[in-house]
C-alpha cells in the first residue's frame, strides 16, 4: 500500500517508509517556505565494481532479487517463461522482483541490470532477460570470493556461479533465437 502525504499543494507518493523519507530529503524549503525540489545526485552512466559491490550489498536482505541476479548470471539470456520455470515464481511475482531490482539500481543513481528485450517467437510473444554486460564482468569478481569459501568449506555447490556463461546456452531445450542475441 503506498504512502501519501500532502506537503503544500504537492502530493507525495512511496512505496515504503525509507522512501518517503529519501523523497522528503530531496526537497528543500526556499526563504519563502515554498517547497523546491533539490538537485539531483549525480546518475552514472555505467557500472563499475563499486558499484556492483554497493548493489549486492543493499540487496543482501532481499533473497529473491539476489536469487535473481545470480540466476541471471548463470546464462547469457533467459526467456521469460525459462526464468519462471527455473526460478519457481509467477510471471507476476518476476516482474515485482525485476522492478525491485531496477529500484535499487536507481537508488544508487546507476544504469539498469537488467536488460529486457521484446521478442516473438512461434506468433506468441516474450521477453528475453539479460545482466548488463558490464554488471556481469564486475558481478564475476564480486561472487568470487563467496566461491572461494564455498569450495574451502567443502560444499558440493563449489563450483564458479555462472561457470560457462561466456557462451550462449540454451534454457529448457529452447534456444534464444540469433536474431534476438
Amino acid at each position: 500500500m503506498p504512502y501519501r502525504i500532502k506537503l503544500g499543494e504537492r502530493l507525495i507518493e512511496a512505496d515504503t517508509p525509507d522512501e518517503v523519507c529519501e523523497l522528503l530529503k530531496r526537497l528543500e524549503t526556499d526563504g519563502a517556505g515554498a517547497i523546491v525540489e533539490a538537485p539531483q545526485r549525480h546518475v552514472f552512466d555505467r557500472w563499475t565494481l563499486m558499484g556492483v559491490a554497493l548493489f549486492m550489498e543493499i540487496i543482501e536482505n532481499r533473497p529473491d532479487q539476489r536469487n535473481l541476479i545470480v540466476r541471471l548470471y548463470s546464462q547469457q539470456a533467459w526467456r521469460k517463461e525459462s526464468l519462471v520455470a527455473a526460478s519457481k515464481i509467477s510471471a507476476q511475482q518476476l516482474g515485482g522482483v525485476l522492478a525491485g531490482i531496477a529500484k535499487n539500481a536507481k537508488k544508487i543513481g546507476r544504469p539498469p541490470v537488467v536488460k529486457v528485450e521484446h521478442i516473438q517467437l512461434a506468433g506468441r510473444r516474450t521477453c528475453v532477460y539479460r545482466l548488463d554486460d558490464t554488471f556481469r564482468q564486475f558481478l564475476a569478481r564480486e561472487l568470487q570470493p563467496e566461491t572461494n569459501r564455498a569450495a574451502q568449506h567443502g560444499s558440493a555447490d563449489a563450483r564458479p556461479i555462472g561457470s560457462g556463461a561466456s557462451t550462449p546456452q540454451v534454457t529448457h531445450g529452447a534456444p534464444v533465437p540469433p536474431h534476438s542475441r
